[in-house]
């Protein structure tokens, strides 16, 4: 969909020229960051295999859709387009993740609810332990 990341590691044998030729073509299938070796193993989780984990979300929003009475295609729809947006919203804005958060969660409303019930199932911590999961074996 035009949106991957690819992480790209050049060695002494490779010339800046070559790898800002390659960084424009492997940009031009989403987007492309020059890391150092050290990185490569920390890049699995949240570039790969991350994918899964925001069907995982997508997939539990449309159901919590689904129980109000949504049907499963405007359940699927609407999660994923929200998860979209709120994506668009980070990338676009420069914004910290949590003063978007904090943007959308009125003190004593419904949102600042949900998020304080995400984190009563530890939420936060779930994501990270499954993120540390996918470079365990790697080390």
């Amino acid at each position: 969909v035009g949106a991957a990341v690819t992480a790209v590691v050049a060695n002494d044998n490779v010339t800046e020229e070559e790898v800002h030729t390659l960084m424009g073509l492997i940009g031009g299938f989403g987007i492309a960051e020059q890391l150092d070796e050290s990185k490569l193993n920390g890049i699995i989780p949240v570039t790969g295999s991350s994918p899964a984990m925001v069907f995982m979300l997508i997939d539990a929003m449309a159901n919590g859709a689904a129980r109000e009475g949504f049907t499963w295609d405007q359940a699927v729809k609407f999660s994923a387009q929200a998860v979209k947006g709120s994506a668009e919203m980070v990338l676009k804005s420069g914004r910290h993740p949590a003063a978007l958060q904090n943007q959308v969660c009125t003190p004593g409303g419904i949102t600042i609810e949900m998020v304080k019930r995400l984190e009563a199932f530890g939420f936060r911590n779930a994501v990270m332990e499954a993120m540390q999961a996918c470079t365990e074996d790697l080390d």
